[in-house]
């Protein structure tokens, strides 16, 4: 059957071993299952049109934006230097603490918010979740209480992090800068990353066709190796072969709108590369691979 499959043998044998069906998952295996989960949206199916296509290369770079950001926040919580937490606190504080700070926070940020009991699991469960109407996009915080274990869990698609009950505070201060991160720095950079990739099938093929020509060009004129990848119908990367050193390449990834501005830099680009660092037209040098330079990578898929 056509039926996306990941493969994580040492995870599902754990699983199989630990836990039975029906069961929450058991800490240790939830960042795993997350990196299982994170592929599946990667499987692609053929009958797509390049609308749908487009959409979804948008989303998957949404998925990685908020993923970004919230790594970002994260190591920036565990930069500050918060007040150690001595005192032991009892599960129903640690519930009443974050019923009430979690609802405040929802209300200052203009974010949905439920909190359940889940009786058949014996969890607290509190939810935050604010909707991007516009590009049809959400984000969203769980906050999870597990009274038999004292523990409590806070997570999304891209962080997890577990505390003690008795760290209740500072859990609810991992949230607050979650929230603050996600919900300003993500609002402001989805705006400009979403227009970014507004694009047609006729600016598409214009793009991709004279990305291949420049390329081809350049390798009749200097024999410099090359290979491509246009996987994605929101930006191409291009592998050159460094012509001083046989032991580096760059990589070179311009979002298509970006060459339709000012193809002229991308042309300088290849027939002098070096290190950029903008958002939507980066350089950078790497070893050497030759699987990028193989006949698959030679082609725009058309």
């Amino acid at each position: 059957m056509p039926i996306p499959c990941v493969e994580q043998k040492t995870l599902a044998k754990a699983l199989f071993e630990n836990t039975a069906e029906g069961d929450c998952i058991d800490h240790p295996y939830i960042k795993s299952m997350a990196s299982v989960y994170s592929k599946l949206d990667w499987f692609k199916y053929k009958n797509e049109s390049f609308d749908e296509a487009l959409n979804n290369d948008v989303v998957r770079l949404l998925y990685q934006l908020e993923e970004d950001i919230c790594k970002d926040a994260e190591k920036k919580f565990l930069r500050k230097k918060l007040k150690k937490e001595n005192r032991q606190i009892s599960v129903d504080d640690a519930r009443e603490l974050l019923g009430k700070n979690l609802s405040a926070l929802s209300e200052e940020y203009g974010m949905l918010y439920s909190g359940i009991h889940n009786a058949s699991k014996g969890t607290d469960e509190y939810y935050l979740e604010t909707v991007i109407e516009e590009y049809d996009f959400n984000l969203w915080l769980m906050v999870m209480l597990l009274p038999k274990d004292k523990k409590i869990y806070v997570g999304n698609r891209s962080v997890f992090m577990a505390f003690d009950v008795c760290e209740a505070e500072r859990a609810i201060e991992y949230v607050k800068v979650l929230i603050q991160e996600c919900n300003g720095r993500f609002r402001e950079d989805v705006k400009v990353f979403c227009e970014e990739f507004r694009l047609n099938t006729r600016l598409y093929d214009i793009a991709k066709n004279s990305i291949k020509t420049l390329l081809e060009m350049h390798f009749r004129r200097t024999g410099t190796e090359y290979g491509i990848d246009a996987s994605k119908k929101t930006y191409v990367a291009v592998y050159l072969k460094d012509s001083t050193d046989a032991s580096k390449m760059y990589e070179v990834c311009i979002t298509y709108n970006e060459f339709l501005r000012n193809p002229e830099a991308f042309k300088k680009m290849i027939e002098n590369p070096r290190v950029v660092r903008k958002w939507n037209f980066w350089t950078c040098q790497k070893k050497y691979r030759q699987k990028f330079f193989e006949e698959e990578f030679q082609t725009i898929e058309q």
